[in-house]
């Protein structure tokens, strides 16, 4: 869509793990010998999906074109496309 606006939702999370519950923690780590959120992996490039490592990292590209680094809090991820929805003063009732 030529002009269009793009949305991009990263997921960094803490490597303490402290703003994961529980349960989330247990989701994300599908096997027992699996690498679960913020572990290290086989190939160790750092502890996966936590901001500022290897694993979440975002393309140049996007970071160029001046993406919006802010982290929500979990649950509140409507607030964060809210906001989004707003900053990018787009129109309707979803991003989508």
């Amino acid at each position: 869509m030529a002009g269009g606006k793009v949305v991009w939702l990263n997921w960094g999370i803490r490597a303490d793990r402290l703003n994961l519950s529980p349960t989330i923690q247990f989701k994300g780590k599908k096997t027992p010998d699996g690498v679960g959120y913020a572990e290290r992996s086989p190939i160790d490039r750092g502890p996966s999906l936590v901001r500022g490592e290897w694993g979440a990292q975002v393309v140049e590209e996007l970071v160029r074109d001046g993406m919006i680094q802010q982290q929500a809090p979990l649950p509140w991820r409507e607030a964060e496309l809210e906001y989004l929805r707003r900053a990018l003063d787009l129109k309707g009732d979803g991003l989508i």
